[in-house]
């Protein structure tokens, strides 16, 4: 997915990825990650799970919940029975990002789930325009394999780099 988008105010370029609400999320962090909760967001109701440096969201819950990260590891995934979801984007170590630098979000509620990547903050003049791109894939799996194992199994830590396109 490329996006280019012109505005005359700063602005953060976001793309989102919608799901149905049966599924998990997989949010990754680096080491000495910020872990970034919006405010309704209630630390009682267990929003995630962790497993190998990921955080795990899932959908099926009664109140809304938003948690984000910085994107070092590049990806964000949805695992839904035997389906998984990624989709890759460059974080920017340098850039500014909003939301205390969580260029990697997971939004999850009771009818939907998003899978969402900012790109750094940008001011633009009237006819410029900035880019943020992603790049999507869709894999099938066995359901019995453990969700920890899924993101060594499909390499998701190496990046779209070898993909054909």
């Amino acid at each position: 997915v490329l996006l280019s988008m012109t505005m005359a105010e700063p602005f953060d370029p976001i793309s989102l990825a919608v799901w149905h609400h049966d599924g998990t999320e997989w949010l990754p962090f680096p080491a000495n990650a910020e872990i970034v909760l919006w405010p309704y967001t209630g630390i009682t109701d267990t929003p995630f799970e962790m497993a190998d440096r990921c955080l795990l969201v899932g959908g099926d819950r009664a109140t809304p919940t938003k948690i984000g990260t910085r994107m070092d590891r590049g990806w964000l995934a949805y695992v839904n029975r035997d389906l998984v979801f990624v989709k890759w984007s460059d974080h920017k170590p340098d850039a500014v990002y909003p939301d205390r630098g969580a260029s990697a979000q997971c939004y999850s509620s009771p009818n939907f789930v998003e899978l969402e990547t900012l790109g750094p903050l940008v001011s633009l003049e009237p006819g410029e325009s900035t880019e943020h791109q992603e790049f999507w894939r869709l894999h099938r799996i066995s359901p019995d394999i453990p969700p920890a194992d899924v993101p060594d199994l499909l390499s998701l830590d190496k990046g779209p780099a070898g993909w054909d396109m």
